[in-house]
């Protein structure tokens, strides 16, 4: 490319020509928003290029629709396209077709070059009857034998574990939570989430299988798994997905939504057969219940409100929110000044960088480094440079926003226009409005902080039903509760302290459903029931109490002298109840 650069230069000078470099070094010449030929086309637009010079026809785009509509957009601002290398005249009609054909041919190229990539790949995996790439999590390589085999440590029992849960019926999200809560890392030393299990139990590679050309063949791999197993688990999700499937997004406030406990974007869910939708943080929905403690949203409910709230706040203070604006315009124009000075720094590292690649194999052609050293040098330069050029492109995209008339301009006209267009947009136009308008929304248990982009900002009340514990214990209960070392009991004396069944499971690092589950047991049927640790020392306090109160109780029901014990305060099991009269008397009268 160099070379190409260097006669292209050298021609326009010759020529006297101003000239401007356009290099869209790393970019595949398929893609139709390369960001140097987005710049180029912005300066043709603008009538300040005369000339169009290239080395080939393929330089500027090897697919021919993109390429007839260069075409199209040079003759329409009175660009002439010159090919250094290709001894014909572009402008006239032979030479157009000429271009047209040499298109076509850098297309089939292309498309020439992806199947000898893939043909080359088949060819190796079927050579060695290994997977591309580095080991799976579970397997390593033996090398004297040339084949992937079992570690036999923690990573082959992880995998069994991960397809006997997914065989018993449990979703990717629980079994990464599963993972999460017993304390299990990936090979990269992170939280499992819900993807990494699913491309776990998508590989073949676990049942000795490598895929060639979409089929899969047996692979010099020691299974972990039998293959029966893995096809099992394939139709199981297989099924799932088809059962899950959900209709496009119908949620208005997505991407707006913010986590106030954890940080993360709350993600639209809900049981869309029924009507039922919800926002929930993220990384519960990726890593299960136990990653963040913050309770699902009604979608219907918080959309509602927040819409009803913000058309009045606009309609009531829509001169305040304008002012609140205007006066963050110095402030816009700091901000973009910055913002431009950090751009000409990153481009200016990254060139450095870019040349740096090139001293470095001069240095390898000249013996003063070795291959090794070269390739940790240039492995580092480009990782900067990735990492730069996902900064600097944040940084240009950024630019857009902080034009103070442009943002002036937006805003005034969706003021203007706000309550209309929420009574006549779909839902399209009213999450587009939502984005111009609305910077962010924090998301807690009770109430929702809005966040606009004006600066101005107002809360969102968000009322739960509280399901709390009801049934009233006695101190000495809650004392034998707490010599019971278990997380049920704990969980219990939580709930007479007033702490919700969420937090009470994150406490614990336990699933809500088993929180839930006694606590509405205990409810319902009382402590013995749930803990049999709990009969021995709950069974004299309520039978000394029957027999001081026998006469009381004597001709009443089971039912009722279980309410009557309830009233004072005790909670026996019925079963607890008959066993204790059938023992002391014969019979009920």
């Amino acid at each position: 490319m160099d070379n190409q650069i260097e006669k292209l230069t050298h021609t326009a000078t010759d020529q006297g020509w101003k000239y401007k470099i356009f290099d869209d070094r790393g970019y595949s010449g398929a893609k139709f928003d390369r960001p140097e030929l987005q710049k180029m086309f912005s300066l043709v637009k603008n009538k300040q290029i005369e000339r169009v010079l290239i080395w080939k026809i393929d330089r500027l785009s090897r697919k021919l629709s993109h390429l007839l509509n260069i075409l199209e957009l040079f003759e329409a601002n009175d660009v002439e396209l010159i090919s250094v290398s290709e001894n014909f005249d572009i402008n006239t009609p032979v030479g157009k077709l000429l271009l047209g054909m040499l298109g076509s041919v850098a297309e089939f190229e292309r498309d020439s070059i992806i199947q000898r990539i893939k043909a080359i790949k088949n060819t190796r995996k079927r050579v060695k009857r290994l997977p591309l790439g580095n080991p799976p999590y579970g397997l390593v390589m033996d090398k004297n034998r040339g084949m992937l085999v079992q570690d036999n440590g923690l990573g082959c029992e992880l995998i069994r574990r991960i397809f006997d849960l997914a065989n018993d019926g449990i979703g990717a999200m629980r079994i990464a939570e599963y993972l999460n809560n017993n304390g299990f890392k990936t090979k990269l030393n992170r939280r499992f989430d819900s993807s990494t299990v699913g491309r776990m139990l998508n590989n073949p590679t676990y049942a000795g299988m490598i895929e060639i050309d979409g089929n899969l063949e047996k692979g010099n791999i020691e299974p972990i798994i039998d293959f029966d197993a893995y096809m099992k688990v394939q139709g199981a999700m297989q099924r799932r997905r088809y059962q899950n499937r959900s209709p496009a997004s119908k949620h208005l406030l997505t991407g707006l939504l913010k986590c106030s406990v954890c940080g993360s974007g709350l993600v639209s869910s809900g049981h869309y057969a029924e009507g039922k939708r919800f926002y929930r943080c993220g990384r519960k929905a990726g890593e299960g219940m136990s990653a963040c403690t913050l309770k699902s949203l009604h979608a219907d409910k918080i959309e509602t409100d927040i819409t009803s709230k913000l058309v009045d706040v606009v309609l009531k203070d829509r001169d305040s929110i304008l002012e609140e604006m205007f006066k963050k315009e110095k402030e816009y124009n700091r901000k973009a000044k910055e913002t431009k000075e950090n751009i000409k720094r990153l481009e200016s590292s990254i060139r450095r960088d870019e040349n740096s690649i090139n001293t470095y194999f001069e240095m390898f052609e000249t013996d003063f480094i070795d291959k090794e050293d070269l390739k940790k040098r240039i492995d580092t330069v480009k990782e900067n440079i990735k990492t730069q050029g996902t900064e600097l492109f944040d940084l240009k995209l950024s630019l857009v926003d902080l034009n103070p008339l442009e943002m002036r301009r937006r805003y005034e006209a969706a003021l203007n226009s706000f309550q209309l267009v929420f009574e006549l947009a779909d839902l399209r136009e009213r999450r587009n409005l939502f984005k111009i308008i609305v910077n962010r929304i924090d998301a807690y248990d009770d109430h929702l902080d809005v966040y606009l982009k004006s600066g101005y900002s107002f809360r969102v009340d968000y009322e739960r039903k509280k399901k709390r514990f009801t049934r009233t214990l006695n101190d000495w209960e809650i004392n034998t509760l707490k010599g019971i070392d278990n997380k049920k009991a704990k969980a219990v004396v939580m709930a007479c302290e007033g702490m919700a069944p969420a937090k009470i499971a994150h406490a614990l690092n336990v699933d809500i459903s088993k929180v839930t589950w006694t606590l509405k047991t205990v409810n319902k049927k009382g402590i013995a029931t749930c803990f049999e640790d709990f009969r021995d020392n709950q069974s004299a306090p309520f039978e000394e109490f029957l027999f001081k109160n026998i006469d009381s109780f004597r001709y009443l029901s089971f039912r009722n002298i279980m309410k009557g014990l309830e009233k004072a305060g005790f909670s026996p099991s019925y079963g607890q109840l008959k066993n204790f009269w059938y023992r002391n008397f014969k019979s009920k009268t």
